[in-house]
């Protein structure tokens, strides 16, 4: 694609960030601030690591971990995260060249329930360790596993759930970069099948799940007199709800047994909320179909199985976690990771490819002027109105970009 029409690429998918991040932005919440407090004070405990962190580093300036601190940090981690969400956008749409169907599906992830919710959940942990799972993939991908698996580790210390959302996306990098580059075959050629890799590149998925290992252990076992501790401590904050306090000390505690036997008594109560998943579905198909145009793999191959499992795998989590509108749209974040990490290794054409752009268009569409149910009782500040003005207004610039793209391929063809 000629570089107007690749700034002007740019410029949409910049402008349906923005409006999307605006749609929901918001302070930490309670339930984050509180957590933001956790450390090792009272002995080890699950998601005390990013506390304990920000404390030492507070503590050389006098300074205490107040609300003033945590607003600073869950912003700066945001910018992070969306500054590399950014950098993967343009890797996937560098490698296919800016073909409109590749331009498209950026459009729909950019302005995905998934971005909607990274602006509703500033202060929870999902940016930092969804920013270290992206620098781990990368790390991987320019062969350098054993320090991605290091921050791997470090994202378990911060959230156990890092196990299904984004190890297997870091997986996948392990794999695809040994079995296409360190397998026999030429750089950039498809070598070995998945299944006839040997044992020795796999070795650095070890750590992760050695730690995830212990930290099954480790958590079980609660110091005594912990749960009336942290309550006091979390409790004398004033600038968090006096139940927040108690709730969060409770729930560290909790064993995964006892998460699964609450979810599943709830069963009847979280079927109900099953039409969340039609907000994923759309976005969802889109990735998974350029995903699948990228790559060189048979269509029925082992590599297809482990990337829609990559992308489907977050949903696990509904057994063990209540906030259901959050992790539905975990789905559309890991199968993007799966796109950019196919795309870094696999140089088929997609420039011809219809599908991707027609069904994109109607993920564009559903992710714009569908609202994503949010946390907290809160609501869109974007009336629906105004959604769908915008909708239509990318879904025209995308048509144009993809009819200009075709008059110069027919011209140079002619």
């Amino acid at each position: 694609m000629p570089r107007p029409r690749q700034t002007l690429s740019i410029l949409l998918l910049l402008g349906l960030s923005a409006v999307t991040l605006a749609r929901t932005l918001r302070w930490p919440n309670d339930w984050a601030e509180a957590h933001w407090l956790l450390d090792y004070r009272f002995g080890f405990v699950k998601r005390g690591l990013l506390g304990q962190l920000l404390q030492w580093t507070l503590a050389p300036f006098g300074g205490e971990v107040g609300e003033g601190a945590i607003r600073a940090v869950s912003a700066a981690a945001c910018v992070v995260f969306v500054a590399l969400l950014g950098y993967t956008v343009w890797r996937v749409l560098r490698a296919a060249e800016f073909a409109p169907g590749a331009v498209a599906v950026a459009a729909a992830f950019v302005a995905s329930p998934f971005l909607v919710m990274t602006g509703h959940l500033v202060g929870y942990f999902d940016h930092v360790v969804f920013a270290l799972g992206i620098t781990s993939i990368w790390l991987a991908l320019r062969r350098q596993p054993w320090i991605g698996a290091l921050l791997q580790a470090v994202a378990l210390l911060a959230h156990e759930a890092c196990i299904v959302l984004i190890f297997p996306a870091f997986t996948l990098a392990v794999l695809l970069r040994n079995a296409r580059h360190d397998g026999g075959g030429a750089e950039g050629e498809p070598s070995r099948r998945l299944q006839l890799l040997p044992l020795r590149p796999l070795l650095p998925l070890l750590p992760p799940l050695i730690v995830a290992a212990l930290m099954g252990r480790v958590v079980g076992s609660t110091p005594p007199g912990f749960l009336e501790q942290y309550g006091a401590w979390l409790g004398s904050h004033d600038f968090l709800d006096p139940g927040f306090a108690q709730q969060v000390a409770f729930l560290l505690t909790w064993k995964l047994g006892d998460f699964v036997q609450v979810i599943w008594s709830q069963g009847g109560g979280r079927l109900m909320q099953a039409s969340n998943f039609g907000l994923l579905l759309p976005v969802l198909t889109a990735i998974l179909l350029l995903t699948f145009a990228r790559s060189r793999s048979r269509p029925w191959s082992l590599e297809t199985l482990l990337v829609v499992c990559v992308a489907l795998v977050p949903q696990a989590m509904h057994l063990v976690a209540f906030d259901l509108e959050r992790i539905v749209t975990f789905s559309i974040f890991t199968a993007w990771l799966s796109l950019w990490v196919v795309a870094e290794h696999d140089g088929a054409s997609v420039a011809r490819t219809p599908g991707p752009f027609g069904v994109a268009l109607l993920a564009v569409v559903a992710g714009v002027s569908m609202t994503t149910p949010l946390l907290d009782n809160e609501l869109d500040r974007l009336a629906g109105v105004w959604r769908m003005v915008i909708a239509a207004a990318a879904v025209a610039a995308l048509c144009a970009l993809h009819r200009t793209d075709h008059r110069i391929t027919a011209r140079r063809a002619a």
